[in-house]
């Protein structure tokens, strides 16, 4: 817990300070907010993200029980951070999101690395929670939904390329064939994605792929260079 707590304030780092304030004035956010201002609505959404919180309620018990955590964030009651998450307009978070992306896009060692690497993409998907009751069709638990998001990204453009939207249950390698691969870019994904027919079909068209390998791998040793 020590550690999420020393994340979140790291994290808050990154955000440029004037630009956190200006948003807030140009939302008139804080109005009036004496405690639950934008600074701690955001460290509480991030926490609840970082943490893999399935409900307010789980979250709210996190902050009544912890006090290391108190020291950064506040206790707060279901409902008041419920209200605040209804009533907080969508278009800060997304100008913080902008911000933070474009000095990703500004950073000069990654265009450098990939230069001299080459084209490359990262594939990689992301669960998201649904209501069950609202919506039945995307079953994923007995009492949860959700539906995944699978994104192949190109770092070379900083855009994602393609996303393709699947139920949450069915598992990431499925959707290799429903995806194009080219042997001029070099493709990275992590071990859910992990399919050696595919892989076979990888190698057979010349195509580079860089993936962490299960614990169960087997692997033959075929030449070494050292």
């Amino acid at each position: 817990m020590n550690y999420c707590t020393i994340l979140l304030t790291k994290l808050l780092d990154v955000i440029d300070e004037n630009f956190l304030k200006s948003l807030i004035n140009k939302y008139n956010a804080d109005y009036k907010v004496h405690k639950l201002t934008t600074e701690v609505h955001l460290l509480y959404l991030l926490y609840f993200h970082l943490t893999k919180k399935e409900s307010l309620e789980d979250f709210v018990s996190d902050l009544k029980n912890n006090k290391q955590l108190n020291k950064v964030l506040p206790k707060i009651s279901k409902s008041q951070l419920s209200r605040k998450n209804e009533d907080k307009t969508y278009k800060i978070f997304f100008e913080i999101f902008q911000h933070l992306f474009d000095k990703l896009t500004s950073n000069k060692g990654l265009k450098k690395a990939l230069k001299e690497i080459g084209s490359v993409k990262i594939l990689d998907s992301s669960t998201v929670s649904l209501c069950l009751s609202l919506f039945p069709w995307a079953k994923f638990r007995s009492t949860k939904g959700g539906i995944k998001l699978h994104t192949l990204y190109d770092l070379n453009t900083n855009a994602p390329e393609n996303i393709i939207i699947s139920d949450a249950v069915i598992h990431d390698k499925e959707i290799f064939d429903d995806l194009t691969f080219n042997p001029s870019y070099t493709y990275l994904f992590d071990r859910a994605y992990i399919k050696y027919q595919k892989f076979d079909e990888f190698i057979e068209n010349d195509i580079y792929f860089v993936t962490r390998a299960k614990s169960n791998t087997k692997i033959e040793l075929i030449r070494s260079n050292f």
